[in-house]
């Protein structure tokens, strides 16, 4: 096997011999790719040579496809080609099994044009034999999008047993590792013209083992509102102490969502004018409309992955989607003095808003997979009357602030939060959910029951409450402001009242991400 800087050190014949097979009968993959090493692994690799692919048009595409053997036919193919039947047993299967295949191979074939290829590497003969049945139920297109998912990870699979794994340093930061793997090839990766641009200058670059830093390159829609009546209720949620919050019928579910997505195929829409590969913006606007008709869940976080994911299931090329979205809460109204509350008419409330992200990148093989997550309540406004203290700072030359040992606090927050498992957010009930509501009423609760000395303090215990109450989470966010009002009249004679304006206009910020390990041993605070 070899390592990556001994791939990077191939002459360019070496390199095409060596890895011309990777995509079967198919050199021009490995011919492209290889003036732009160095590569920084087997992944990096296979990403550029996925990219090529999705961007060589649909013709050569569907080449590629042709290019394949069919499952367990008897005729030549290729060494890597033979090793996987192999491995499948697919050439020592009985008889009765062999024609079962050979029909199904026939059928698959007078349906689509095309072989049926699936990546077999510890796959048995039945569970071909169940894929094929099951595969045949597909549109032509959704089976040709199938068939190249499959062609990029027997591709993958090839390059593992040529490429030696290099062991992680200790101590390197997981997140770096799921963030390559996901957004690695499986089909719409990164490939362009720019692959062929200027070999000569490129090839003096092979020996250099440092990685090029990417390009910004994205691009999408904003303000999405969607609203859709009678949604799935979101109930069986989770009671804590500090909330009365039980759930929400969503009668009006409301969204203003955005997108971004990213891909190397769009490269030539910047540099050439190219927009061949372009999806419209206005394409993603109906694209996620529509989809909230048939979403079955009752969260924001699980519309997102849904939509997230169904964005890469259409187009190929994209290699990630990065989904966000301001749930838009509405209040039910009284009607009449009973304080009975209507069931049809609402009010837009201009309180906290729940919010939420999703990103959705690729496997090594092409398929789905959520990459990152997290939940948000915004522009949560509390004021605390007494008990705020502000003293002991830095005091010099620059200092006017006055210490202050009670004090109005009055405190902007937007509070972010992750799970330990994602999918956790995505389910239709309540359980192992943390809803947005109750993350506002933990942090009243705290900001009530604690004698501050600083917002930092503050954010702080209420983090910590979060996680208390929630061992499914992972961490806790801040972005936080303090608009402390400033004094106008000190003295109210017979009150223990004040008169204050507000504050000045700059104000101050503070960011913190609060962790599971900031509890005591015990996991309490």
């Amino acid at each position: 096997m070899l390592t990556i800087e001994q791939v990077n050190q191939l002459s360019r014949r070496e390199f095409i011999d060596t890895f011309g097979g990777v995509y079967e009968n198919s050199p021009w993959v490995a011919e492209a790719v290889e003036p732009v090493r160095p590569m920084e692994s087997v992944e990096d690799l296979h990403q550029r040579m996925a990219g090529v692919v999705m961007t060589s048009g649909e013709e050569n595409r569907r080449a590629l496809i042709q290019a394949h053997p069919s499952l367990g036919e008897k005729k030549p193919m290729s060494g890597a080609s033979t090793a996987e039947q192999e491995s499948a047993g697919l050439t020592e299967m009985e008889e009765e099994q062999q024609e079962e295949l050979r029909i199904w191979n026939e059928r698959y074939q007078d349906k689509f044009g095309m072989p049926f290829i699936m990546a077999v590497r510890g796959k048995t003969a039945e569970d071909i034999l169940q894929a094929v049945q099951t595969r045949m139920d597909h549109t032509q297109e959704e089976e040709e999008r199938q068939a190249l998912r499959e062609i990029h990870r027997i591709a993958f699979l090839r390059l593992e047993a040529i490429i030696e794994e290099e062991q992680p340093e200790t101590g390197a930061a997981s997140n770096e590792s799921v963030e390559t793997d996901n957004s690695a090839a499986g089909g719409e990766h990164e490939a362009s013209a720019a692959l062929a641009a200027e070999p000569a200058r490129m090839s003096q670059t092979v020996t250099r083992t440092s990685s090029k830093k990417r390009r910004t390159m994205s691009y999408g829609k904003g303000d999405v509102f969607a609203y859709r009546t009678f949604s799935i209720p979101f109930t069986d949620i989770t009671p804590i102490p500090e909330s009365p919050y039980e759930g929400t019928n969503n009668t009006i579910f409301g969204l203003n969502v955005s997108v971004n997505i990213t891909g190397e195929a769009f490269l030539p829409s910047f540099t050439e004018g190219d927009n061949s590969m372009v999806v419209a913006t206005d394409s993603m606007k109906n694209f996620i409309q529509r989809h909230l008709g048939s979403y079955e869940g009752a969260t924001v976080e699980g519309f997102l992955a849904y939509v997230g994911e169904a964005f890469l299931e259409k187009y190929d090329h994209v290699e990630t989607a990065e989904v966000y979205a301001d749930h838009l809460p509405f209040e039910k109204v009284n009607v009449d003095d009973t304080g009975y509350k209507s069931g049809v008419v609402f009010k837009k409330s201009h309180n906290e808003k729940p919010a939420a992200m999703v990103k959705v990148g690729r496997t090594s093989y092409g398929a789905p997979q959520i990459i990152e997550q997290e939940s948000y309540v915004k522009d949560v406004q509390l004021v605390k009357v007494v008990d705020n203290s502000f003293v002991g700072f830095i005091r010099d030359e620059y200092t006017t602030l006055p210490e202050d040992s009670n004090r109005p606090l009055f405190i902007y927050l937007n509070i972010g939060w992750t799970y330990e498992t994602p999918h956790t957010a995505f389910g239709q009930g309540g359980e192992g959910y943390v809803a947005a509501e109750q993350v506002k009423d933990i942090a009243a609760a705290v900001f009530h029951e604690t004698q501050t000395a600083s917002i930092q303090q503050l954010i702080y215990y209420i983090g910590r409450r979060v996680l208390e109450r929630f061992p499914q989470l992972q961490e806790v966010s801040f972005e936080s402001q303090n608009h402390t009002w400033d004094t106008v009249v000190e003295d109210i004679p017979g009150s223990d009242g004040k008169v204050y304006t507000e504050p000045r206009r700059p104000y101050g910020f503070q960011r913190f991400a609060v962790h599971r390990e900031d509890l005591d041993p015990e996991g309490e605070v």
